[in-house]
């Protein structure tokens, strides 16, 4: 099981038994300038926080992962972060650095977790990339083990207590070329939106995949 399935398995457990829940965003911005921007947000709702410290939970420890964009390769820059905002406890891991350092950061992940579901990049010709993210909701996946499948009286639990909680793609470049999220009109972003109460009822694996084109584009006028 990969560091990213880990944090959310666990972060499951804590939901089943508590109402409230959390968020997760990612984002990518990559810039003519050939430098790119990861984050990874995970966002704990203040229902989820008030809970939890009634029931003793050390809340400060939901940003603790180890194991988790801990190192990264030469040429890019790691930064974690822990905020209040809104009554929401925000965990944040971003990574700085040229796109080209992003490839070698897709390859020690799948070399560091066995998986490579928290973000693959591939360079292409003609300065584009392929970036891909998988989430899967496979029952085994849920429960942590592979002995035996939830109930579907434990699944609905799971899931009423995610209504509202959402998984967020956004990638920003130049140029999007390709993608299975929502472009916007001046076709340089894209958002893919997943609800986590329809993705845990629904199970399988949703994948976010673009193409995006990160040259300087010529102007019109």
């Amino acid at each position: 099981m990969s560091v990213k399935k880990q944090m959310v398995v666990a972060a499951f457990g804590l939901c089943l038994g508590l109402s409230g829940c959390f968020d997760i965003n990612q984002t990518l911005e990559l810039d003519a300038d050939g430098t790119a921007q990861f984050r990874f947000l995970l966002a704990f709702d203040a229902e989820f926080l008030a809970l939890a410290e009634e029931q003793d939970m050390d809340t400060t420890a939901l940003c603790q992962t180890e194991g988790f964009l801990d190192a990264v390769p030469p040429g890019l820059e790691r930064e974690q972060t822990r905020e209040m905002v809104d009554d929401t406890l925000i965990c944040g891991y971003t990574v700085n650095g040229p796109i080209e350092h992003f490839q070698s950061l897709s390859a020690e992940l799948v070399r560091e977790t066995g998986d490579a579901d928290v973000l693959t990049l591939n360079l292409l010709e003609n300065d584009q990339v392929e970036i891909t993210s998988v989430y899967s909701f496979d029952e085994d996946e849920l429960d942590g083990s592979g002995e035996s499948g939830l109930g579907t009286t434990i699944k609905q639990m799971i899931a009423s207590n995610f209504a509202g909680h959402v998984i967020t793609w956004s990638l920003r470049a130049p140029r999007i070329v390709e993608t299975n999220g929502a472009l916007s009109s001046d076709g340089q972003t894209v958002t893919w939106v997943v609800p986590f109460e329809e993705a845990i009822l629904s199970g399988g694996d949703y994948r976010f995949y673009v193409i995006a084109d990160y040259s300087k584009q010529p102007t019109l006028f």
